[in-house]
């Protein structure tokens, strides 16, 4: 959450009145974490840190994911690759040549 340099001024005058960060939330109507956040030091270290960890956690449970994504095999390409995909090209093409076949035999004329 971005924070207004006014909010910052009344979250550093509430801290200077010894008031824990509980109470200075409800005050200004901020998550506590979000007080705290900008506040604490080491809170904010201890967080950047935790989000490192839960991240690498992440990354190895969905790791094929990520991966697949990442070389764009997931299956939203996998709906829209007829523009790239060879085979799916060649298909269009020969049911193409299919229909123009078709529609000249019924129009009479052979070729």
């Amino acid at each position: 959450m971005k924070l207004t340099e006014i909010q910052k001024k009344q979250m550093i005058e509430l801290k200077n009145q010894d008031l824990n960060y509980n109470q200075i939330s409800l005050r200004l109507g901020i998550t506590r974490t979000t007080v705290q956040y900008s506040l604490d030091e080491k809170f904010r270290e201890k967080t950047k840190e935790r989000n490192k960890k839960s991240y690498k956690i992440y990354y190895q449970k969905n790791k094929e994911k990520i991966l697949e994504k990442a070389r764009g095999k997931s299956k939203d390409y996998q709906k829209n690759k007829y523009h790239t995909d060879e085979e799916f090209r060649k298909k269009q093409i020969e049911r193409s040549k299919e229909y123009k076949r078709r529609k000249k035999l019924e129009n009479g004329r052979e070729t």
